[in-house]
């Protein structure tokens, strides 16, 4: 079982260094390939509507303004469950 080490966890405050897109981390996708990327939700727009978060790597993100705390852990195990599980599945 591998372990992956979040730079960010949900709830995080953070902005991306390339363009100031800010927003809070409200989820996390770990790719085959080993690239970590965060949705990035920003804050209401001045109408009061929401904006579309973003999915950006890990790496352009820093920390920004205070967080929100879910409880959450920065810490996760990946499995490679999903071929034995649907290999399980009975149709």
């Amino acid at each position: 079982m591998n372990t992956i080490d979040y730079k960010f966890a949900l709830g995080n405050r953070v902005r991306n260094r390339v363009d100031g897109f800010a927003g809070v981390v409200t989820g996390i996708c770990y790719y085959i390939n080993g690239c970590l990327q965060y949705l990035v939700k920003p804050s209401l727009d001045k109408d009061g509507k929401h904006v579309e978060g973003l999915w950006l790597d890990e790496q352009t993100l820093e920390l920004f303004g205070e967080s929100i705390d879910f409880n959450v852990p920065k810490r996760a195990r990946a499995t490679a469950g999903g071929a034995e599980s649907a290999s399980r599945r009975t149709h």
